[in-house]
């Protein structure tokens, strides 16, 4: 599927970084496009930082840590991707420059966001917020819906309530989250009772 611009992002000031132009920060173009076999160098950097903190923590050996990562790291990209519509994996790119993965499975009446993960150095800088706005104009626009799942004690569930998710079911890990513009609020009831019907 063909790449795609979205809205512009401000970054706070101070916060640059040396593989993104500073003289660029004020204006930045974001951008998406399918992601390609090339781009293992990243998702395996987003995997080691998801897991090397907790594994450090654990106490495990550096090298006992590394290969754990690297465990991880397969099994996540030979198993394949499961959702109930279409899947759809991409770059997020900010003025060329990779900065995350962004995985969303495109339901009928929801769009689902699977993924949407960005590597340490672009992190608390606006972008995950100005992705998660522009997913949120677009299902707008289409009359969908857009959910999310999200662990129960973390800091996503509160960055999502932030941007106006609510919170439809929850268990004692996970939280299901939707949000919806006023012409979803159909479609937000039909998911809703689909989803308890499940639980």
């Amino acid at each position: 599927w063909p790449a795609r611009s979205l809205p512009t992002s401000t970054a706070p000031p101070g916060r640059r970084d040396a593989s993104v132009d500073g003289s660029a920060m004020s204006k930045l173009r974001m951008t998406l496009r399918p992601a390609e076999a090339a781009d293992e160098w990243m998702l395996r950097a987003l995997c080691a930082e998801s897991l090397r903190p907790k594994l450090r923590a654990a106490g495990l050996a550096p090298r006992e840590i590394e290969l754990l990562v690297e465990m991880q790291f397969r099994d996540r990209t030979t198993q394949p991707r499961s959702g109930e519509g279409e899947l759809q994996q991409s770059v997020v790119e900010v003025d060329g420059v990779e900065v995350g993965h962004l995985v969303l499975d495109r339901r009928p009446g929801e769009t689902r966001i699977v993924e949407l993960a960005l590597l340490a150095a672009f992190r608390g800088r606006g972008f995950g917020s100005s992705l998660l706005r522009s997913l949120q104009r677009q299902a707008a626009s289409e009359g969908r819906l857009l959910g999310l799942c999200v662990a129960r004690d973390s800091a996503a569930r509160r960055f999502c309530r932030r941007l106006g998710f609510r919170e439809v079911v929850a268990d004692e890990l996970h939280v299901e989250m939707a949000w919806e513009a006023d012409a979803c609020s159909a479609n937000q009831g039909k998911v809703r009772r689909r989803r308890g019907s499940a639980a």
